[in-house]
């Protein structure tokens, strides 16, 4: 915080001289520190730890940690995408919910339990482990973009941002087609 200090209106209480807060002075800075970033990261990376993306997808990636501290604002384009976290500035960007994006993925088989298949049950092993994942990231982040970059022909880096006190974080994993 930046006090100042004002001068005493006439009639006030003599030597009397009350503080003025400057709203000019820098942004306040977080709170919370490395440790707790560092937390974040590893529940992420715990969280994601197996998981490997292969919707609509030729082959299987896994997801990885990204973040970029300072940010306060989720990107907009594939300029801003590109600063924050390294992908192509000049390639294709296209954006969707959060939950539109774990939708597929949350998908749990139809019918009692007692009876799936093992197949069927390990489908929702997976979906279980997406629905903490998507969990997991709503706890550390206010909101939330789920970013496509078309890099190349072949592949679309996905990124999983979201905003909260230390900038920009996440998950990216990549899309093979």
């Amino acid at each position: 915080f930046n006090f100042t200090t004002k001068e005493n209106a006439a009639g006030s209480i003599p030597n009397y001289t009350p503080l003025a807060f400057n709203n000019s002075a820098a942004p306040l800075e977080v709170c919370e520190g490395v440790a707790e970033r560092e937390a974040e990261k590893v529940a992420l990376e715990k969280a994601s730890n197996g998981l490997t993306f292969t919707l609509d997808s030729l082959a299987s990636a896994p997801f990885t940690f990204v973040s970029k501290d300072g940010v306060t604002a989720l990107p907009t384009d594939a300029a801003s995408l590109a600063a924050a976290v390294g992908t192509d500035p000049n390639a294709a960007v296209t954006t969707q919910s959060l939950a539109d994006f774990f939708a597929p993925l949350k998908v749990l088989p139809t019918g009692e339990s007692s009876t799936w298949t093992t197949e069927q049950k390990a489908q929702a092993s997976l979906a279980r482990k997406y629905i903490a994942l998507e969990k997991q990231f709503g706890y550390y982040y206010r909101s939330a973009t789920v970013y496509t970059v078309a890099t190349s022909a072949g592949r679309e880096d996905i990124v999983l941002l979201g905003l909260n006190g230390w900038g920009v974080g996440g998950l990216k994993t990549i899309r093979f087609k």
